[in-house]
């Protein structure tokens, strides 16, 4: 059973990097999937980190990075409050986590 999960969790960055670049996907979608990328790029909690984790946390890295101008866009010009205050928060934790390199 964890193999097939295993393999489903290493192809996430590829489907969440083709969801985000779809122009069609919505801005709570765009939220969403970012927010999938950010829980891959903390790795598993309370288990030691595998060779696949430090390549998946790399990979989505680069997702999270190239969905910074995606993220601006729906804080500074998005009518949901909720929506702003969550790509706020996505910001904030790129600039802090991901762009320092943790």
């Amino acid at each position: 059973m964890q193999k097939p999960l295993l393999e489903g969790v290493a192809e996430l960055p590829a489907i969440i990097q083709s969801v985000l670049s779809n122009s069609k996907t919505s801005p709570g979608g765009r939220l969403l999937w970012v927010g999938l990328a950010i829980r891959i790029f903390r790795g598993p909690s309370g288990e030691a980190a595998t060779y696949g984790d430090a390549e998946n946390k790399h990979k989505a890295a680069e997702i999270l990075k190239a969905a910074v101008p995606a993220l601006e866009t729906i804080r500074d010009d998005h009518h949901s409050a909720p929506l702003r205050n969550t790509a706020a928060q996505h910001l904030l934790f790129i600039a802090n986590q991901v762009g320092s390199g943790n």
